[in-house]
């Protein structure tokens, strides 16, 4: 009987989950961003800049050289905005001071200024409290910054370089520093330009990489060492290039590779005592060498670490390497850019938010305070982005029979929810949970959730748009309908089981009433064959007697002719 209990659980099993199996969730598609979005980071000796979507620059850390793009000298801690500055659409910082390209095509530099770094002309040695544009640039499509020097990449292709030119990182050896750009000679067509400290790479649009300037780590990957470059000199062994990553005294640069499948392969060279160079040997490296990462977007080495983002087909997640990892994150969240200062790093997160790891001595975690050694990764302080505080990051829908529940996550105080055709189903909540209903299968339905954050005298909305695709709904009384209709299909299943199980029994018995008979007959039938047995074993104990008997009569008529043989004779 055990296996037909097992039937009648089956039947039980599939009946729950086909009662069960209407319900759905929807997972939340990211709201209009209505705060404050950073695209990009960089990261300077004990300072940072990020760029919004909006154009602005924001700096914190270190102020000495007036880096940040303020007057105040004094540390920021928290991420203030670069006097100025708008419109930017690119940004890179070098030791102590930083540039931002233009939409317009042009370039402003602000910070350090003693040997050329802002590019301006002036001869004064003052520090740039506030971006000062380059008079000679208007047409720029790409920008880099090294430890004192800094480039331009224009829309004709060509490159230009200005600044400190003691390891001939500008290019040429006819000047010890430039305070306006010059052309870098000796190249094809560039479409893309990165720095080191003292040295400078630019990728051509055959996919060569040119570099120049120092080389006492092999930075410039052309088999040499300790031999500086005043001139471009080809990269030796590397081609079909898609994108160039330089930072400290280590270069780098992302390849196609297709075979059964395409690939990106990472390869570095220059320093790599540290571990820059994962999955090579512990040494510095004078040609490209391959390293264990395949499928980055973004490299940034730095002095002792490097760090990427994995593409998009794997999530964009952050990955840190090196010998002494410290705090820096082994793998962090989805990032949308990284940048390695000189002891710190930070990222832009897929959110449009930064967290910087690292040193913060000087405030370069941009959290508000400093700190004596290393800190762990860290969101920096929203002191001066309140709209952070407000919106909604992200919310997602599931049903209850045929109603819709509703759940967010960010903003403060009270919340307001509003669904097209339905109006305002939720208002003056204080959680972030709307239940609404009843609505419809198959159903698209849009809306929005507005947080009203109290406090201040002008407390701060903020409203995120929502959109969700109903599957199947169940209303309640519809799905008590189909749990008695799918108990009355059970209890004629259970009854049909019980009927061919009454059945089977009878079979069963009949089949045991026949077997019984035939071992009757076949024991009466062995008993009658062992008799036969006997009988012939009798028989043939008889015949071997009579065999017996007719032998020695033989025997003694044999004898008997002899004898008379004999008489005859005689």
């Amino acid at each position: 009987m055990g296996p037909f209990l097992h039937m009648k659980s089956l039947f039980f099993i599939l009946g729950t989950s086909l009662i069960f199996s209407s319900i759905s969730m929807d997972i939340a598609k990211s709201a209009e961003p209505t705060r404050t979005i950073f695209t990009s980071v960089s990261s300077g000796d004990h300072f940072s800049c990020s760029l919004t979507d909006k154009g602005y620059v924001y700096c914190w850390g270190d102020n000495e050289r007036s880096q940040l793009g303020t007057s105040n000298r004094l540390q920021n801690l928290i991420p203030n905005k670069v006097y100025e500055i708008k419109d930017a659409v690119e940004i890179s910082a070098g030791r102590d001071f930083a540039c931002a390209r233009i939409a317009d095509g042009g370039v402003a530099c602000w910070g350090r200024g003693d040997l050329g770094q802002t590019g301006d002309g002036f001869d004064d040695k003052q520090d740039r409290f506030f971006a000062t544009r380059i008079p000679t640039i208007s047409t720029a499509i790409g920008i880099t910054a090294g430890t004192a020097h800094a480039c331009a990449l224009l829309k004709d292709k060509s490159v230009y370089c200005w600044g400190s030119n003691d390891n001939w990182q500008l290019g040429n050896s006819y000047s010890v520093l430039e305070k306006l750009p010059i052309k870098v000679l000796g190249i094809p067509d560039i479409k893309e330009i990165k720095a080191g400290y003292n040295h400078t790479c630019a990728l051509a649009e055959s996919g060569f990489i040119y570099c120049w300037g120092d080389n006492r780590f092999g930075q410039l990957g052309n088999g040499n060492k300790n031999i500086f470059k005043s001139s471009p000199s080809d990269v030796l062994g590397i081609k079909n290039v898609n994108s160039l990553h330089l930072g400290a005294d280590t270069s780098c640069a992302i390849t196609t590779v297709t075979t059964v499948k395409t690939v990106n392969e990472t390869k570095c060279w220059g320093a790599g005592r540290d571990g820059q160079v994962l999955g090579s040997a512990l040494t510095n490296h004078y040609f490209p060498a391959d390293t264990s990462l395949n499928n980055l977007s973004i490299v940034s080495p730095g002095r002792t670490k490097a760090c990427g983002i994995f593409n998009s087909a794997n999530s964009r997640i952050l990955y840190c390497w090196g010998t002494t990892i410290g705090t820096y994150p082994g793998s962090g969240p989805a990032s949308l850019s990284v940048s390695l200062g000189y002891d710190h790093g930070c990222a832009v997160t897929s959110l449009g938010m930064i967290q910087c790891f690292g040193w913060n001595h000087k405030g370069q975690l941009g959290t508000g305070v400093t700190s004596v050694g290393n800190s762990s990764i860290a969101t920096v302080s929203a002191l001066n982005f309140p709209d952070w505080a407000y919106y909604i990051n992200s919310w997602e829908v599931s049903y209850e029979d045929n109603l819709a529940i509703l759940k967010w996550v960010g903003g403060v105080g009270r919340f307001k929810v509003r669904i097209d055709g339905l109006g305002i189903v939720c208002e003056d909540l204080g959680v972030s949970t709307c239940k609404f209903g009843p609505v419809k299968s198959a159903t698209t339905y849009r809306g929005e959730i507005t947080a009203l954050n109290t406090g201040g005298a002008s407390p701060l909305i903020g409203v995120s748009s929502i959109e969700f695709t109903t599957g199947k709904l169940i209303s309640a009384l519809d799905q008590f309908l189909l749990e008695q209709a799918a108990k009355e299909k059970e209890k004629v299943e259970l009854a049909k089981i019980d009927a061919l199980l009454k059945s089977l029994s009878k079979q069963l018995v009949f089949a045991s009433e026949i077997e019984l008979k035939l071992q009757v007959e076949m024991d009466k039938d062995a008993e009658e064959f062992d008799t036969y047995l006997a009988t012939l074993d009798a028989e043939k104990e008889k015949m071997t007697i009579a065999r017996d008997a007719i032998s020695k009569m033989s025997l003694v008529l044999q004898d008997l002719v002899l004898r008379i043989k004999k008489k005859i004779g005689a």
